[in-house]
């Protein structure tokens, strides 16, 4: 048998944002990476839609290392008097993020949707239904928030959330010094971007101030 090379050709994805993750391990000053590509959608405003990814990802890459963790990024909050009184209560009809439990047959799965506030005569509770139930929520920042919010979701090592109808999906990696069943502790290394001929260019200037 003749060994045989046929050139490949080397196509640069479409409408993509990729983000470069360096992973540190433990005491070992060892570094891995991870590539994860994000589809964006065709938009003139494509700056500002980035900036807006990154700081959800750079809130998400905190979330993955934090057992005690509010699940909703705090940039772009909107309390004020269309969506709750003045003691800070949510106004019935209002839509909010809110987390819950769905008991499956073996598991139970927690889940933040967006939900309408239908009653907010429990004592620090207000009830929010959503597909045809009606769930009691406690008030507070780590169980509800506006719908101008961003919610983040950590399940295990990976992190999930949408902006702007873009789905953001992030997958940690184990560190390695230990048992792998932990974090090793991540952050944004380089970010590209993919227009919609495939051109490649470079993400530079974003802040993650809030």
């Amino acid at each position: 048998m003749t060994i045989k090379l046929t050139p490949a050709k080397n196509q640069d994805p479409e409408n993509v944002l990729r983000l470069v993750i360096r992973f540190m391990h433990g005491d070992a000053d060892a570094y891995t990476y991870g590539a994860f590509d994000i589809k964006m959608p065709e938009t003139d405003l494509k700056e500002q839609l980035i900036d807006r990814i990154l700081k959800g990802v750079d809130c998400g890459l905190d979330l993955l290392t934090d057992t005690d963790y509010s699940p909703f990024v705090i940039e772009e909050f909107d309390w004020n008097s269309s969506n709750q009184d003045s003691n800070g209560i949510p106004l019935v009809g209002s839509k909010i993020y809110f987390v819950h439990e769905v008991q499956h047959k073996y598991w139970k799965e927690r889940r933040i949707d967006l939900g309408t506030v239908v009653d907010t005569s429990g004592d620090e509770t207000v009830s929010v239904e959503f597909n045809g139930s009606t769930y009691v929520v406690p008030i507070d920042e780590n169980n509800i928030a506006p719908e101008t919010a961003i919610p983040i979701f950590v399940d295990g090592m990976q992190c999930k959330f949408t902006v702007d109808g873009v789905d953001v999906s992030i997958e940690t990696q184990g560190d390695c010094t230990c048992d792998g069943s932990v974090s090793a502790y991540p952050s944004l290394s380089e970010v590209f971007y993919f227009d919609e001929n495939g051109k490649k260019f470079i993400v530079s200037n974003f802040s993650f101030s809030y």
